[in-house]
């Protein structure tokens, strides 16, 4: 029994781990996103600017 509840508590420690690095690489992605967004938005305003001339 306790080799039992020492494997799945290594097996939960494994698990929060992997969970804190898929949260890392959703706030890189989510930044990312920002970041293309904002660029987008620009380049809209630019151009928009740029008709209206």
């Amino acid at each position: 029994m306790d080799e039992d509840r020492k494997e799945l508590l290594k097996q939960l420690d494994n698990l929060k781990k992997q969970l804190k690095e898929a949260e890392e690489i959703i706030d890189i992605l989510q930044r990312e996103n920002d970041d293309l967004g904002e660029k987008s938005w620009l380049e809209m305003s630019v151009m928009i600017w740029l008709l209206k001339k």
